[in-house]
Order: structure tokens, then sequence, then C-alpha cells
């Protein structure tokens, strides 16, 4: 116990103030006085993010979330809402056969809000199963029916097209839910296309977990018939984190209404009729979102679609190859052997005892990357490649995990 007999100054780092404390405070247990750090000195340990998300927004599109803070029920927010609209739909490509609706929260949210509105108990679902991710989306379907069918393949691998087709053409499923790019394993699932007209022809609905691949990928909603694409505004859309974007084609937004008699209940927060009634009827959303990310997301959105969507996509294209034809030359093994499927948002590579190399590059560089998830824990060292990060930043990051490892590099 510490007894203050008169008045002392303390120093207050949140403020850049002394101030007096009165004499009258007498009893202070030693585990109150805290040395209480501003937020600027625990973020600044990292001087550079390269997980796999959230990324490092653009310094312009940073800059929004200083500008004041409207109503989310003003008609200020509502053009943000339409704008919005207009540029992400463009990326995803829907074109008029479906709605695109923001819910504040992560990626996770959507995915779970869409079954929660078109899964029962009876409806029979298949998961295509590559990764953490994949087996997440078991974990969300299972809350809902147990009717479930999960094909699972060898990680760092992507299943052949032919048998999921098959699975597909002789499983009579009412769900059929993928993960588009595995972030656990950097692999991309690229036979959309194929996978939707046999899910569409068979009276199915096709959900994508494209949390990490929207923006990376060229992705095709309304042609390649997809039933809804979900996304996260903090990965390769390079916004800060904070909103669910879930894109619904028409046909499951009827299919919702219809389920509605099959579902014991739907959260209200939950509830994407409620959420595409609101957008069509206000420009709104129904609980409020947070808005100074909503600016952001906007600006991102404008900024990439002012440097060209293709372009944009070839971005990722270009930048993943370069960046693991140049790992490869210095000793860094891919997780995965094929080319053609690794992902272009993260880049994986076997590396053991990888969690001790985060860790250094953490603490020693302030360098933020990832290690592997689930049973590759300490097997995989994930570096995320999204957005308008600087290549030359992952090539230098490259270099410093192969000397921690104790391999050469001649740069």
């Amino acid at each position: 116990m510490l007894y203050i007999k008169y008045s002392v100054l303390i120093y207050l780092l949140s403020y850049n103030k002394l101030i007096l404390v009165p004499a009258k405070i007498r009893h202070i247990q030693n585990k109150y006085l805290v040395h209480c750090m501003r937020v600027e000195n625990i973020v600044s340990r990292i001087d550079l993010n390269l997980t796999p998300g959230p990324i490092e927004p653009p310094v312009d599109v940073k800059r929004t979330l200083l500008l004041k803070t409207i109503s989310h029920r003003s008609p200020e927010f509502t053009e943000l809402y339409h704008n919005i609209d207009k540029l992400y739909n463009k990326i995803v490509g829907l074109e008029h056969d479906g709605e695109t609706i923001i819910m504040p929260g992560s990626g996770t949210l959507g995915i779970d809000s869409v079954f929660a509105n078109i899964v029962s108990k009876d409806t029979k679902a298949l998961v295509i199963d590559t990764g953490f991710f994949g087996q997440r989306l078991a974990d969300l379907l299972s809350r809902y029916t147990r009717n479930i069918d999960v094909a699972k393949y060898p990680l760092g691998t992507v299943p052949d097209k032919n048998d999921i087709l098959a699975r597909i053409e002789n499983g009579e499923y009412d769900i059929v839910a993928l993960v588009h790019n595995e972030t656990s394993t950097g692999t991309t699932i690229r036979y959309l296309e194929e996978i939707g007209r046999r899910v569409r022809h068979h009276g199915g609905y096709l959900v994508i977990d494209g949390v990490s691949s929207v923006g990376a990928e060229e992705i095709y909603f309304s042609k390649w018939e997809i039933d809804a694409i979900v996304t996260g505004s903090q990965k390769a859309l390079a916004a800060p984190a904070g909103l669910s974007i879930v894109t619904l084609s028409n046909r499951i937004i009827d299919a919702f209404e219809e389920f509605r008699s099959k579902i014991d209940r739907i959260p209200y927060y939950m509830d994407l009729l409620e959420y595409i009634r609101c957008k069509r009827e206000y420009g709104w959303v129904p609980t409020t979102p947070p808005v100074n990310v909503v600016y952001a997301f906007y600006k991102s959105l404008e900024k990439i679609n002012n440097y060209g969507i293709q372009e944009y996509f070839e971005l990722h294209k270009k930048r993943a190859e370069e960046i693991y034809r140049y790992a490869v030359e210095k000793g860094l093994e891919p997780f995965v052997n094929n080319p053609k499927w690794r992902s272009r948002s993260v880049a994986v590579f076997k590396v053991e005892k990888s969690t001790r190399i985060v860790d250094i590059l953490r603490k020693t560089y302030g360098i933020q990357v990832s290690a592997g998830l689930g049973e590759l824990n300490n097997k995989l060292i994930r570096i995320g490649i999204m957005g308008f990060i600087e290549t030359t930043k992952v090539l230098k990051t490259i270099n410093l995990i192969i000397n921690i490892a104790g391999k050469k590099s001649s740069s």
C-alpha cells in the first residue's frame, strides 16, 4: 500500500500534461499505478504489417477516418451507400440480378447470416474443405443443419474439378459452400464458373466465402451464377476492418421468404431481408454502422476503380508471381506446389519453427507476418500481399525470414 501525504505531480502520457493530485488521496494500490501508454506508443512497435489481414490501408484511405461523423440516417449517408453500391458491384461482377448490402461486422458475420436466412434442419449441404476456413464453413453450417457432406482435400491442394462437379451432380444438394481463397494454405479455386453452372442446374444455391479473394481475383457474380458471396473490408479491398459485404442473387433473396416457414427464428441483426428493405426504402443499414469506416471503404473502392479494376486484378497476379519466383530462387519452398492454384492475396511458404521466426520479425524488426493455422501452426509462414502493398517490402521481408531461419540469401 502506498500512502500519499502531499500533493504530487503526475505526468499523464496520454495527455502530455502534468496534473496535480490532491493530498486527500491517501491510499492507492500499487497495481493502479500503471504506466499509461498512449495508443501511438503501442502501435508504433509495428513498422510493417504483412499479415493476411487486416492489411495496412493506403494513407489517403486512412485519412478519411478523421472526417467528421455524420448520421447514418442522413441523406449524405444514403448518397455514400448508393455510390459504394455502384463501385463495389463493378469489382464483384454483379449486373442487375441481385443486391449488395453492408453489415457492421466481420466477414464471418455475413457468411453466418446467409446460412441463418436459408438453411433449415432439413437442408442438405456440401462443403468443400481445403483448409482451416473450409472447416469453419462446415462449423457454421452445422449450427443450422446436420445434413452436411464435407468433401475434405489434402492441405495445400485444390480439388480436381471433375470430382467436385460429380459430387454436385449426384448429391442433390440445397447448398454448396466453399472458400474461394483459402487463406490458411494459400490455395485458390479458379473454376467457380463451372461450379456455379452445375449447382444452378440442379436447383441449389452456391455460397462463397470471398473474404480474401474479392479484389484480388476476377469474379463475375452474375455470369458465374453465384448466389451469395461474402467479403470483408479489411483485405484485398484495402480498407480498415469493420464491414461485412454481402452480395446476393435475386433467386436466393426470393428463397429467403420461402424459407421463413422452415426456420424457427432469425436474429434481427442477421435478418438479410431487413437489410435489403432498409437499403431499398431508405438507403440505410438497419443498425448503426461504423460510419467513418464506411468513408474509408468508399475511398478505397474509389481508388481501386480509378486505378482500373482489371489493372488491380493484374497487379495482384503479377505481384504474386514475382514474390513466389524470388522466394524460390532464395531457397524458400511454397506450400502450394502447383503455381496455377497459388493465392494472389497471401504467399505461403514451408518454414519449420515458424512461430519463432514470426516472433523475431515482430520484436526485432517491427514486421508482422503470420504463422500457419491449426495443424500447420509451426510449419508455415503466411505473408499478406493484398492491396497496394509495395513488392519490395515483401521481398526484403523474405530475405529476413531466410536469414533468421539460417538459410543464406545473397541479397
